[in-house]
């Protein structure tokens, strides 16, 4: 299912992404234009699309 919603993922090893939530499936989730985000608010852009295994996800926070 495509998505097109901006996000922002943490992840259960505390790793946090923030982009566009391009599909959503029943595995995985893949995320467009993501930026790996890390302590102290500095935004490493990341080239390509980024996989994230749904069993990895802590919680997923929908941005306007």
């Amino acid at each position: 299912m495509i998505i097109k919603q901006r996000v922002i993922i943490t992840t259960k090893s505390d790793r946090s992404f923030r982009g566009i939530l391009w599909k959503l499936g029943w595995r995985l989730l893949v995320l467009k234009q993501v930026e790996l985000l890390r302590p102290g608010g500095e935004a490493v852009q990341m080239d390509g699309e980024t996989v994230i295994f749904r069993a990895d996800v802590d919680f997923i926070q929908v941005l306007k």
